[in-house]
């Protein structure tokens, strides 16, 4: 689309139209292009630059087993080997995030 821009000469949102994206997306894609030509344009995926960390179902297990125990947080972070922010929000989304909710068996 930028190549046909630049050597026909055609309007920039006449072949966004074309290609189905908005005008504002045509704009910053050729500005993109000028500023480092196609290496630019290269990789440009609609993902987060960072992804969330997730729990395979056994640490999920060890996870409970472990507040079963009575353990804090940090502990469970430390054993686990995990962010402490990453694991209170799983403790959180599993009703584990504090210790007076916990009853020990």
């Amino acid at each position: 689309m930028l190549r046909q821009h630049i050597a026909a000469h055609l309007p920039l949102s006449t072949l966004a139209g074309l290609e189905g994206i908005s005008i504002l997306t045509a704009y910053k894609s050729l500005a993109r292009y000028h500023s480092r030509y196609t290496t630019a344009l290269v990789d440009r995926r609609s993902v987060r630059h960072t992804q969330r960390l997730t729990l395979d179902p056994r640490q999920l297990q060890r996870t409970v087993d472990l507040r079963d125990e009575c353990c804090i947080l940090r502990r469970v972070a430390k054993v686990l080997a995990a962010p402490l922010s990453f694991m209170g929000r799983i403790l959180k989304e599993l009703g584990l995030g504090r210790n007076i909710n916990l009853e020990p068996t």
